[in-house]
């Protein structure tokens, strides 16, 4: 039975991935190419789907968006991010812009940035949390970051590879059809769409993902399936996520200054960051977004 929930951090293959709920959608996915016969179209098998993923890269950046309505992030935080994940396995997660640092792992300490929560709430620019301290803010964490980013916070293993997420989906699909195809880099990345089915009344999961010309799993796309039409993706839900390779010898990051122990806090004393407001304009809702460089 495919495995979802509604958002998802997924391991690399030498460490299996922890996923939260959504607001939340996790899953497993998968990618690949499409066969045909002299006559008619045939569905790409599985076989085809995993042959045309590419290896793992050792080191990638990945951006993260949630999808849904703009009112969303209005009221919910950490929508959308990018991250750096190392050949180390460290990463790092900036804001959407790439200027401020929100989440650093380094070896097995996550430091979370003192912006993530309420003025005041830590005695310094960074939190300290070895493993164990991740169970004890579980609820603080959430509740500050966001379902969105807070999976990644408490998962104790690195984002997963666009080739990870969609190896894993390949056995609960239980049809996969071709979708339109997207250009990145110049390079022309096919599409395809994995139907999965829920349980009992759960209307199951659309996966789409983009595979590019050298195996390489450039996009990778999770939405509910809508009730009424269980073959197309409610827009309203799910996250999208943005895969590309970087070169191996970058240099992993330094653990952050100025941090503070989580031993010595309560997690009680943490809060959320009062949220400023934001402009919403009135019209359509936005669509899928052109692949980040």
């Amino acid at each position: 039975m495919y495995d979802i929930l509604y958002h998802v951090v997924q391991p690399r293959p030498r460490n299996p991935h922890a996923a939260s709920r959504l607001v939340s959608i996790v899953i497993l996915f998968l990618v690949g190419g499409c066969t045909s016969d002299s006559e008619s179209p045939t569905p790409p098998s599985t076989v085809d789907l995993e042959s045309a993923i590419g290896a793992n890269p050792e080191a990638f950046r990945f951006t993260y968006r949630a999808r849904g309505t703009e009112v969303l992030d209005c009221v919910l935080p950490n929508r959308e991010f990018t991250g750096t994940v190392f050949g180390s396995g460290d990463f790092t997660i900036l804001d959407p812009d790439r200027t401020a640092p929100l989440l650093t792992r380094v070896e097995d300490t996550t430091y979370l940035s003192g912006g993530l929560f309420a003025e005041g709430s830590i005695d310094g620019d960074w939190l300290s949390l070895e493993p164990e301290d991740l169970v004890r803010f579980d609820e603080a964490i959430r509740r500050s970051l966001g379902t969105d980013l807070s999976s990644y916070a408490l998962s104790l293993t690195p984002p997963a590879t666009g080739a990870d997420i969609a190896r894993d989906a390949i056995d609960d699909a239980r049809s996969i059809v071709p979708i339109d195809p997207i250009r990145i880099d110049g390079d022309l990345a096919l599409g395809q769409r994995l139907l999965i089915d829920g349980a009992d009344d759960d209307p199951g999961v659309v996966l789409d993902v983009w595979i590019g010309s050298q195996g390489q799993v450039a996009r990778v796309q999770v939405q509910r399936a809508r009730a009424d039409e269980p073959d197309l993706p409610n827009p309203d839900s799910g996250w999208l996520i943005d895969h590309r390779p970087l070169p191996t010898n970058q240099d992993p990051p330094d653990p952050p200054e100025r941090a503070v122990d989580a031993a010595t806090i309560d997690p009680d004393s943490l809060g959320p960051p009062v949220k400023q407001g934001c402009d919403l304009e009135i019209g359509p809702e936005p669509s899928t977004p052109p692949p980040q460089p």
